[in-house]
Parts: structure tokens; sequence; C-alpha cells
């Protein structure tokens, strides 16, 4: 392990959380290095922010190429979204209403189910029409391509994953959910994720998961499979499935392209789950590959989060460091942000005793 990276688990012990936004710099030393916290702030200043990742995304995804639509049966590439539903993990229970995202704005949708999620439907919730207008959230931070298309191109799981894993829209969505944040990612609760497609179905404007899908071709005789099968039984189901069991759900071990059956998709495609850890294991410290000479000045990156404090002590420090030994801790938080890098600095005694 590098030394840079002991020096960051060393540092991460006495930084802590502060709740502050602004500019600081703290130090404990006798005799201060102004040059290397003005040295510090300024690599600081020029560095990219950086998005961080807080749960993981259990989703894989296919599809293949798409077959000509009409004017009363068509879908149009891009237009698609994301259901998301929070569920208590233990009981497999949705706890809340779920909530459809996309980047169009579909106003002119005639048909739609209400806000149900999969879980829901297989625990026997019936597909009924709904009667109200169709909501919808923009979100502030776009979605990635969801469903695959010859015209857009392939979607990209990884990105998909990326997204749904960002720990400024697990934000977004616990504050549209109306959780705490700290609660939704405290490892009791996943995320699951429905793929949604807005479709013209018999010269009607349709929104429907994958799952809808299915159950309302099944209370159609098959119309549906017969005017859409490529996009409603094909590229949307096959936009997201498991990689490991979870929820019971199994993981998709079937073909990644080609039409699919209503069973099979109810059973076990359109869906994504996303899963919090709230313990996180420290990599352990076995070897190193740099060691630095004395009296040398060091600059570590760490990272410093928002909503937290730091606390810097003696008692903190390593054992054993003689008198003279400095250390400065200087980082940068604004406020509305998540988490931002920082920067320790050390300076290495000329001898440890």
């Amino acid at each position: 392990m590098k030394m840079g990276i002991r020096l960051a688990l060393w540092i991460k012990r006495i930084v802590t959380r502060h709740r502050f936004g602004g500019v600081f710099s703290l130090r404990m030393c006798r005799n201060g290095a102004k040059i290397l916290a003005v040295l510090t702030m300024a690599m600081m200043l020029m560095s990219p922010l950086t998005a961080y990742a807080v749960g993981e995304g259990n989703l894989d995804g296919g599809g293949g190429s798409m077959g000509q639509g009409t004017s009363q049966n068509k879908w149009t590439p891009g237009m698609e979204g994301v259901r998301v539903t929070v569920i208590l993990a233990d009981t497999r229970t949705p706890v809340t209403q779920p909530i459809d995202f996309t980047n169009k704005r579909p106003t002119n949708i005639q048909l739609h189910f209400g806000k149900v999620s999969k879980l829901s439907y297989n625990k026997g919730t019936a597909l009924r029409a709904s009667g109200e207008a169709y909501t919808f959230v923009n979100p502030g931070q776009s979605l990635p391509r969801i469903i695959s298309s010859q015209s857009l191109g392939a979607a990209s799981i990884e990105a998909i994953k990326s997204y749904f894993t960002d720990e400024q829209v697990i934000r977004s969505i616990a504050n549209l959910t109306g959780m705490d944040f700290e609660v939704l990612t405290n490892g009791k609760y996943k995320l699951m994720l429905e793929p949604i497609a807005y479709v013209v179905f018999q010269g009607v404007n349709v929104a429907m998961t994958a799952t809808e899908a299915a159950l309302y071709d099944q209370t159609v005789n098959g119309a549906m499979r017969a005017m859409l099968p490529t996009v409603g039984f094909q590229n949307l189901p096959l936009s997201m499935f498991l990689e490991t069991a979870d929820l019971g759900y199994p993981a998709w071990s079937g073909p990644k392209s080609g039409v699919r059956s209503n069973q099979e998709i109810i059973t076990s495609l359109g869906l994504g789950i996303v899963r919090f850890n709230e313990t996180t294991t420290p990599p352990a410290v076995d070897a190193f590959d740099y060691e630095y000479r004395v009296n040398t000045e060091v600059i570590t990156a760490v990272t410093v989060k928002e909503a937290s404090r730091i606390r810097i002590t003696r008692s903190r420090l390593p054992s054993g460091w003689p008198e003279g030994r400095c250390v400065w801790i200087t980082y940068i938080i604004r406020r509305g942000t998540v988490r931002l890098p920082g920067f320790a600095g050390l300076h290495l005694p000329h001898r440890r005793p």
C-alpha cells in the first residue's frame, strides 16, 4: 500500500465531520509553515470536484435492434424514464410512493397505471388504468440513456449504475420521497429501479414500465406485443435486470436480446436494485511502496464530508514523535455541496526517538 494512502488513513482518523461552509486552515505545530498552507489551498482551488458513490448498483442490461413503428403504434428513442421506489429490505415492502424520473416532459400521456412498483404487482396488486394526470420529475442531473435504440445507440449500464449510486442523486431521491438521507442509506433500505417507456399504442400515448407492459398485454390478449414487440418486450425489459438475486428476484441468466415472454418480464426483467452498506471496512495496511525522508513537507489528499466536524487533538497524533513536528489540515467546503476533496500537510520530524 502506498505511503500516501497510509498517511491519508492516519489523517482520516483525526478528521471527523464539519458543518460549516467556507475556507478553513487548522494547524498544530510550534513553527507553522505558511508557505505549505498557501500551496495546499492553491492546489485545492485548482482541483476538480469529485462525485462520490454511496450505494452499490445491482443491475445489468441488454437489448436489440428496433423494428419500424407506425403513427398509431410507435416509440420514439429517448422517450424514457425510470421509476424509483424505496424498499424496506427486511420485509421487501415499498415504504414510499414511487417517483418517475425522466429527462422529457410527457404531459400528453393519456393512459398510465398510477405509481405502482414491480414488487407491489408481484405481491398481488392488480393493474388498473389511472384517471389522474400523469406526474413525473425532471431531475436536476439528467438521466443517462436508459433504453438502447438504433438511432441513439446502446445504453451504458455502467453510466446507469454510476448515476443511481451518485451521492447527490441519492440525496435528491431522499428529499423527494421525504426520507432523511442518513436513514435511507443506513443499510436497511434499497432502491428499486424500473425502466419506463413512453409509447403510442393504438393512437393513445401510454406510460408504462416493463412489468406494466407485460400485464397490460395480458389484458388486451397480446395486442400490445403484436404492435410493439421490440420496445415493449425486448429493449424495455432488457434495459435492466439483476446481476445477483435480490428482494426475491433472480439474477437474469437468459439472452440479452430477443423478445421475451410476459412471464419472464413479470418475474425477472425490467428492474435494478441499489443497496447501501452502513459499515465500510477499511483496507488492510500490510506493505508500503514509498519512504519519505525526514524534514520533508508532504501533501496528501483526504476527503472531507459536509454536515460533519473536524477535531484534531495531540492525543490523536502518532505517539513517540518528538517536539517540533507539525500537522496542517487545510480544506474547502461550500454550502450545498456533498463532499469535496481536501489536502493534509505533514511536516516529518528530523528524527524519531
